[in-house]
């Protein structure tokens, strides 16, 4: 719960300040990843008090936070996505490449309804992840942009994160495979705070 928490916390001061930038430079992509962090923030906080108040929430509140959990998880794919779009897209295919993001993630919604093991949502973000390693693969290869290799290492502290939670890892009885999978995540979610501070100001009008 605590990790979670941290998580949570971080999270939305990092969004905030993306959104500030975002805002100022009017660029669509730090505004979806501002995004991107804001949606981190409500899984990590849903998910959290699903493992601290797990006795007191009954089944329906339980089941009703997780799937939020997981609902969120699946937006900050989509925002992924779309700060991908938008950073390295012509603008004639943002309509187009969003429209199909918002497909995805109509999708994921409906299939994580009545499946919600996390596995599903590694997969959300995991594709997501994918799709803005490319994009900022590109960039680097194309005009060295800044901050590709700060958001490559986030991607890459996440899928870390993501094999250490899927294996089980333990350190301790009282630090389990969650904690240190949320502690790795703090990590990659300051390297990709990092890297949102110098996507280029792809402007909104």
């Amino acid at each position: 719960m605590a990790t979670d928490f941290l998580l949570a916390v971080l999270s939305l001061a990092w969004g905030w300040i993306l959104w500030r930038r975002g805002a100022q430079e009017t660029s669509a992509a730090v505004l979806w990843w501002a995004g991107g962090f804001f949606a981190a923030a409500a899984a990590a906080a849903a998910g959290g008090t699903v493992h601290g108040f797990r006795r007191w929430l009954g089944t329906g509140g339980e089941a009703a936070l997780w799937t939020a959990s997981l609902y969120a998880i699946g937006f900050f794919a989509f925002c992924a996505t779309a700060t991908a779009v938008t950073a390295g897209a012509p603008r004639s295919l943002h309509r187009p490449l969003l429209a199909g993001a918002v497909v995805l993630l109509t999708v994921y919604l409906v299939w994580t309804w009545t499946h919600d093991e996390f596995r599903y949502a590694v997969y959300a973000y995991g594709f997501a992840m994918a799709v803005l390693l490319a994009q900022q693969g590109l960039a680097w290869l194309r005009r060295r942009a800044p901050s590709a290799p700060w958001i490559a290492a986030g991607i890459a502290a996440t899928a870390v994160g993501s094999a250490v939670q899927q294996a089980g890892i333990d350190l301790h009885q009282r630090f389990n495979h969650n904690d240190l999978f949320h502690m790795i995540q703090i990590c990659g979610g300051y390297l990709f705070y990092r890297g949102g501070r110098l996507l280029s100001p792809i402007r909104l009008s």
